[in-house]
């Protein structure tokens, strides 16, 4: 007999352990399920299998611990619970079309420890398609809506709190006629959908202040379906 909420249990746990090598058969049993019980029904429930949703955890903390520039691959793989380097770089490659050799770790320490930064995931319901002209990329990618934000996110582009935000579209976050806005999604197209370091300026408080963002995008059957960024609030000049 299902437990009421038992679902919700299933992704809390999963929330909560993805940084441990934990399998789908481990969560069963820890769930006291089986196997196949939990995986149809985490598919009725949510919409995806869950090695799916697993793995979009994994893999999206590994693109943001990737992107601050202070681990190797292996420090990675082992903080997401993917202790075998081979298999972390396999499941990275296939998740995110692109070798997380990328990244490169920073010799030197920031400069600032106390920068605040933060991640973000904007998904696509219309896919950008990899070969459609530059403009239609970018009127699909001004669509996007934030599906995931971290807390620094959120206090980094002034906003209370990720729910206050989570669904806005990429055009209510960004000045989208903006030309140096609109210059800069081009380069991110014309990267193959990265870019990373990039300077921007953001109105924070009423005053004007430099942040640093990196996007990566997620291309599956010839189409962008979601990009991972992260923002890095600079000292204001």
């Amino acid at each position: 007999m299902a437990v009421p909420g038992r679902r919700v249990t299933v992704m809390q746990y999963m929330r909560e352990n993805f940084r441990s090598d934990v399998s789908i058969a481990e969560i069963a049993r820890n769930l006291t399920m089986s196997e196949s019980q939990l995986r149809a029904e985490f598919v009725r429930q949510h919409g995806q299998p869950p090695l799916q949703f697993l793995t979009r955890l994994r893999m999206g903390h590994a693109l943001e611990l990737l992107q601050k520039g202070k681990y190797t691959i292996q420090e990675v793989a082992e903080k997401v619970g993917i202790p075998s380097r081979a298999r972390f770089r396999r499941t990275f490659q296939r998740y995110f079309g692109f070798a997380p050799t990328r990244f490169k770790p920073e010799i030197e320490p920031r400069e600032n420890p106390t920068v605040e930064e933060g991640i973000a995931c904007f998904v696509y319901d219309r896919p950008v398609p990899v070969t459609a002209h530059p403009d239609h990329q970018l009127d699909l990618i001004w669509r996007g809506r934030l599906d995931k934000c971290s807390a620094a996110y959120a206090n980094v582009l002034g906003w209370n709190k990720p729910s206050d935000v989570i669904g806005i579209r990429l055009d209510e976050v960004v000045t989208a006629k903006d030309p140096h806005t609109i210059e800069r999604h081009y380069a991110f197209i014309r990267n193959k959908y990265a870019a990373r370091d990039t300077v921007a300026h953001r109105t924070r408080l009423g005053v004007r202040v430099p942040i640093r963002i990196s996007i990566t995008g997620v291309v599956r059957d010839g189409a962008m379906v979601e990009s991972w960024g992260s923002v890095i609030l600079l000292d204001a000049e």
